[in-house]
């Protein structure tokens, strides 16, 4: 059976999935996830009309299995904007349903269609 993979921005609808996701981020790094506080600004700088990062979750047959984050900053050396990778991020029980370079793949193909 052939695996649907599709990626989503973050928005209000999956906000909740994408927390989620965090919180399993934090866990398997022994971490503390995001409290209250922490969620609400990062829904509010997640989904402002200017985010301060953007975020996208990878669904495989509908189901949430990982996130990426990433902004952009400055490089004062180049003189360009530089993109920052924070967080990429799949459920280590879906590494075997899913294949990372269909993942970039993906995500750049929805990049390009959408600055159409």
């Amino acid at each position: 059976m052939k695996n649907e993979f599709i990626i989503e921005k973050i928005s209000e609808t999956n906000f909740n999935q994408f927390i989620h996701l965090l919180k399993a981020l934090a866990n398997y790094e022994k971490l503390d996830p995001p409290d209250e506080q922490a969620q609400i600004r990062l829904k509010k700088d997640g989904l402002s009309e200017n985010p301060k990062y953007e975020a996208y979750l990878g669904y495989v047959n509908g189901k949430p299995i990982g996130y990426i984050i990433y902004f952009f900053t400055y490089s004062s050396f180049l003189a360009l904007p530089t993109l920052y990778l924070e967080d990429i991020f799949v459920l280590e029980h879906s590494y075997i349903q899913f294949d990372n370079t269909n993942y970039f793949q993906s995500h750049h193909e929805n990049r390009r269609i959408a600055k159409k």
